[in-house]
């Protein structure tokens, strides 16, 4: 298989000019650039620029993926919505990382695990809008992606086994489509996920979203000072977190922001402690899924012994309609005939009288044998039979 790279890197906050446009055509010559992002993928050579300069610069977002299993993603957000200090609890050298540019905090997540993880990414431009909504969600105040982070780290062995975990967030266990998204990029293993959880709340870790109504209230109430300020905000500036920071600030009021840690009558973890856990979670995992198979071909066998105790009322008759399905030469009635004569071969199994059926499967295939599609369906399922 051939070398494979996807980066993107996506302006969300503010749009790229030309001057900024221009700049990256200089790195790349064939890449995908608009004021809102620049894409590339090489199926040989590599990126010439620096994603981390350019995130600093530019971007708001930056996604890399390889066939050969490194994963990588970078958020940027504005330093009063993350400070570096939240992050630091979660950071793991060359995993989970963060740092300052400008009035920016940037938070990185990288993983390139010994062994290959899957090679294929179904939806590029997908995992983008995905991520667009976990950045908004860090707006929000949800750190969940960060505790996820240093899972990955753990997963790796990059964290000693010793060590304790890091503040558990709310919510672990109800991860929304954007964290899941963020789970599914980095391979991030689901017993993992769920012993983790064992030591989080079920409280929201997110703000609660006002309704229409009660913002507009709460907007009624506001100084107008600091009306004017949105305002000026929104309107002069282009500032895309007015919205945002008019719905902290009413959680705020309401007591509605939720901030996360592990609960304190609960003992501190280890990560030894989440990675037993996680087996253990495999382990009842996996007798679930046994327990589910075996109801299901429980199922399966009582439905086969009420079709086979019905079919045995009507054998003739079962011969004759598999006759005229096989006349009609249509697929689907082709497909109808197969499944009949499957029924027929196994209530002769039960009922011993193979011999008979296979007589009977014998005189059809000879009188068949120029329907070439019906014979396929035939070979494939297994009633191959005898031709004269």
């Amino acid at each position: 298989m051939s070398e494979y790279q996807y980066y993107e890197f996506r302006a969300i906050d503010r749009p790229l000019d030309a001057a900024a446009q221009a700049a990256l055509r200089k790195i790349s010559s064939r890449g995908e650039i608009s004021a809102h992002g620049f894409v590339n993928s090489y199926q040989w050579g590599d990126f010439k620029g620096e994603p981390r300069r350019l995130m600093a610069d530019w971007f708001d977002l930056f996604i890399h993926w390889t066939n050969w299993g490194t994963r990588s993603l970078m958020l940027r957000v504005p330093r009063r919505y993350l400070d570096p200090i939240a992050v630091k609890p979660y950071v793991v050298k060359g995993v989970v990382e963060a740092w300052t540019a400008g009035d920016n905090t940037i938070i990185a997540f990288d993983r390139s695990p010994e062994e290959d993880l899957d090679p294929f990414l179904e939806d590029e431009a997908g995992m983008a809008q995905s991520m667009i909504a976990l950045r908004d969600s860090v707006l929000r105040g949800d750190l969940r992606l960060l505790y996820l982070g240093w899972l990955i780290a753990v997963l790796d062995g990059h964290v000693d086994d010793g060590r304790p975990e890091p503040p558990c967030p709310a919510g672990l266990g109800t991860l929304s489509g954007p964290l899941k998204a963020l789970a599914d990029f980095f391979m991030l293993d689901q017993d993992l996920v769920a012993a983790a959880a064992e030591g989080s709340t079920d409280d929201k870790p997110d703000q609660v979203e006002p309704s229409t109504a009660e913002l507009s209230a709460f907007i009624e109430t506001l100084p107008d000072r600091d009306k004017t300020v949105f305002l000026r905000r929104a309107v002069l500036e282009g500032d895309s977190h007015v919205r945002i920071d008019i719905v902290r600030r009413w959680a705020q009021a309401a007591d509605g922001l939720t901030t996360v840690a592990t609960p304190a009558d609960r003992p501190q973890r280890r990560a030894r402690d989440l990675l037993a856990g996680a087996q253990a979670q495999a382990q009842r995992r996996a007798q679930r899924e046994a327990a589910m198979e075996a109801q299901r071909q429980e199922q399966a066998r009582r439905a086969l012994a009420k079709r086979l105790d019905a079919l045995a009322l009507r054998v003739e008759a079962a011969w004759q309609d598999v006759e005229a399905h096989i006349g009609t030469k249509q697929p689907e009635a082709y497909d109808k005939a197969v499944a009949l004569l499957q029924d027929l071969g196994q209530l002769a199994d039960r009922d011993g009288d193979r011999a008979a059926f296979d007589r009977h499967l014998k005189d059809l295939l000879n009188r068949h044998q120029g329907k070439t599609s019906f014979q396929n369906r035939l070979h494939k399922a297994g009633l191959k039979g005898k031709r004269a």
